[in-house]
């Protein structure tokens, strides 16, 4: 943000709050900030007209959204109080946390950063703990933990709570990436069950982060199947 900028940022936010008596306050200066890349400049804004107390929910929601974008989580909880203090649309505001939350923790999982994805689930879950989203991101985090301990009936449960991922969030390829890994570490001769699993994953997401890494992870299950196909003469 170009501080030079800030003050005539401030005195727009509040000459326009004075006019929401009878228009509302515009989110128009905010959203061009936004898009021109200046979320800090967009923030201030924002800020600037719930300083005045002159303030629509559409002003929290933009508020909520750029302190989120800019990681500002602390201030992005204290809007969210904020506006659900004043009866601004809780509703509305849930679903936009829930939203941008749960974003995070899929972006998290498929860059395979575990305590950010722990931080979100949390944060869903406090929300609305029987929602789908936090469901999933339960099992999920439930699969992965069993994974990681790596016993045979504990891999098999791994599946399962991948399986129950699965059925919450049908366009994810996350949880078939993960049932691949886990059928594979299971049976390492069990190829064709592991890459069917990679299969789904990269059909359903073939851009996702986690791609690159799927492809050569299927890429060496094929190489060993062929090695193995080779040894054994069939």
């Amino acid at each position: 943000m170009n501080v030079r900028r800030l003050p005539i940022i401030i005195l727009m936010g509040t000459l326009l709050a004075g006019c929401a008596s009878f228009f509302g306050p515009s989110v128009k200066p905010g959203v061009e900030l936004a898009n021109a890349g200046d979320h800090d400049g967009a923030l201030a804004y924002y800020q600037s007209i719930i300083a005045t107390g002159k303030v629509t929910p559409e002003i929290y929601r933009k508020a909520y959204e750029e302190a989120f974008h800019l990681e500002k989580f602390g201030l992005a909880d204290q809007l969210f109080a904020e506006a659900i203090g004043t009866g601004n649309e809780v509703d509305s505001m849930q679903t936009l946390a829930l939203r941008l939350w749960y974003q995070r923790a899929l972006t998290a999982m498929s860059n395979e950063h575990w305590i950010t994805t722990q931080t979100a689930t949390d944060k869903i879950s406090s929300m609305a703990n029987e929602s789908r989203q936090a469901k999933f991101c339960q099992h999920m985090l439930a699969g992965k933990t069993l994974y990681d301990k790596g016993s045979t009936k504990q891999l098999w449960d791994a599946i399962g709570e991948f399986g129950s991922a699965a059925n919450l969030n049908t366009k994810s390829g996350l949880p078939y990436l993960w049932m691949g890994r886990t059928r594979y570490k299971n049976d390492r001769t069990n190829y064709d069950a592991a890459l069917k699993e990679y299969d789904r994953a990269l059909s359903l997401e073939p851009n996702a982060p986690f791609a690159k890494a799927a492809k050569v992870e299927a890429d060496n299950i094929k190489a060993v199947k062929l090695k193995m196909k080779k040894f054994w003469g069939n």
